[in-house]
Parts: C-alpha cells; structure tokens; sequence
C-alpha cells in the first residue's frame, strides 16, 4: 500500500512538472520573439538613420554643426533646464524609494511612552525641528527624543537638499528663476520624503559618546 502510494505522488509530481514545463514554453517563446522583433527593429532603424544622416563631409559637417548648436540653444533655454532638472529630482526620489525607503516604509513610529502612533505631519515636525530638543507627545504630553542613529542619518540628507538649491542657482541664466526652482525640488525632496526616525525617552545628548573604536 505503501508503495502504491509513493508510486502515485511521483507520478502526480511528474505531471505537475510537465504542465509547468509546458506553461513556461509558451512564454519563453513568446520572450525570445519579442526580443527578436526589438533587435530586428534597432538594427532597421539604426540603417535607416545611417542612410539618412550619412552623406558627403561636407553635408554631414553641416549637419553636426547644426545639431551643436541645437543642443546649446536648448540647454540655454530655461524650460528644458526646469525639465531636466525635475526629471533628475524624480531619479534621485526613485532611486531612494527603490533602494532605501521601501525597506523602512512599514516601520510606524510610536511614543516611547504611551505608545502613540504619529502621523506624517508630526513625524515632518519632528524631522525638521525636533532634533534638538525633543517634542511632547500630543497624548501623554511627555517628550520623547529623537535617537542620536536617527539623527545622524537625518542630517546625511542634508547636503542633497542643499545641492538642490544651490545647483539649479548656479546653472540657471537667471538667479531669481534658478533659487526658485531649487527651492521647489528641495520642497519635494522634503516632502515627499519618508521620515524613518526612531524615538526614546532620554534626551541623547545627556548619554555618552561611544567612541569610534
């Protein structure tokens, strides 16, 4: 009885295994023709292009001149400056999510005291002004420090907000537009940004120093 039943598992798994053996064909195929059409069409439209743009020297001289001068015009316009540097902004804020805030976006951060959940408005109060001398909780009116980790990785966000400010002031034809700007991708950057902080009851700047090593 044994045997016959281990003989029917093996041969359920056996099944199991070639249905998925065969559910997974399709979609290899359908895969490597879909990357066989994309590579089709960049190699088309790489000798399209060549066939196009590819003429005597003199024509194609012509051609690179222009195109340089193209591409300085629209770096000096202001707008494409707005775009691309907003476009960087949303790189840099995606690059953040991807790598470092969607480990830490579950984590809810609790008065140490009564256990008070804060809401996004009090965790941004406290990220921006509360560094120093703590917050009383809004339930139990204790106060409550931030840990001295979470300050250190709160003040190595600094600098990029301060770069930017100060990049697009400097890049951009006018100041006022430039400050703006900066000012306007800092906001973001703040704002949009996932406070992460880790609270305590004892003030951290009355406990020791751990030294470095």
């Amino acid at each position: 009885m044994k045997d016959k039943l281990t003989k029917e598992l093996e041969h359920i798994r056996f099944t199991r295994q070639q249905h998925v053996i065969e559910a997974t064909k399709p979609k290899a195929k359908k895969a490597n023709w879909q990357y066989r059409t994309v590579l089709v069409t960049f190699a088309l439209l790489t000798l399209f292009f060549t066939a196009t743009f590819v003429g005597d020297g003199k024509s194609l001289q012509t051609a690179m001149q222009r195109s340089e001068n193209t591409a300085l015009q629209l770096l000096g316009n202001t707008y494409v400056l707005i775009i691309l540097y907003f476009g960087i902004v949303l790189a840099i804020r995606y690059a953040q999510i991807r790598f470092y805030e969607r480990k830490r976006a579950t984590a809810v951060v609790t008065c140490p005291h009564c256990g008070h959940v804060l809401t996004k408005r009090e965790r941004m109060k406290l990220w921006l002004y509360g560094t120093m001398h703590g917050k009383k909780c809004t339930s139990c009116e204790a106060r409550y420090y931030i840990t001295r980790k979470s300050t250190q990785r709160t003040a190595a966000t600094y600098p990029l907000t301060y770069l930017a400010i100060f990049v697009p002031a400097n890049i951009f034809p006018n100041l006022a537009v430039g400050l703006f700007v900066g000012f306007v991708g800092a906001l973001l950057l703040v704002s949009t940004a996932y406070q992460a902080i880790e609270l305590q009851e004892n003030d951290p700047n009355q406990e020791p120093i751990k030294p470095l090593w």
